[in-house]
């Protein structure tokens, strides 16, 4: 997992400096059936951070019919859980196969 910090300093019309700490974490993790979580370094949240992500598929065995949903089952300042849902337009939902899909995690605060 990569962490780190970003500092960004602001002057208003106030004149007064503003600086601004954000931490973050990114890491990538092929999907596993049952959910892939994300484990946090000690110390980085102090909640449960924002989080984005992003999927690719890898195999691109999916219909052009089907949707792909990630879900974040738990969010916590120490880690996050994913898990990939897939649906059909017609009605069934069913949980993505292992290795199908790459998550790509940005996490911060």
């Amino acid at each position: 997992m990569n962490a780190g910090t970003l500092n960004k300093t602001e002057t208003p019309a106030t004149g007064v400096i503003k600086h601004t700490r954000l931490n973050y974490c990114q890491e990538e993790k092929d999907y596993v059936s049952g959910g892939v979580t994300f484990n946090y370094p000690a110390n980085t949240f102090t909640s449960a951070p924002n989080v984005r992500l992003g999927i690719v598929l890898k195999n691109l065995v999916y219909a052009t019919d089907q949707i792909i949903v990630p879900i974040i089952t738990s969010n916590t300042l120490s880690s996050t859980t994913i898990r990939i849902n897939v649906g059909d337009i017609g009605g069934g939902i069913a949980e993505a196969a292992t290795n199908d899909i790459t998550i790509h995690l940005f996490a911060s605060m």
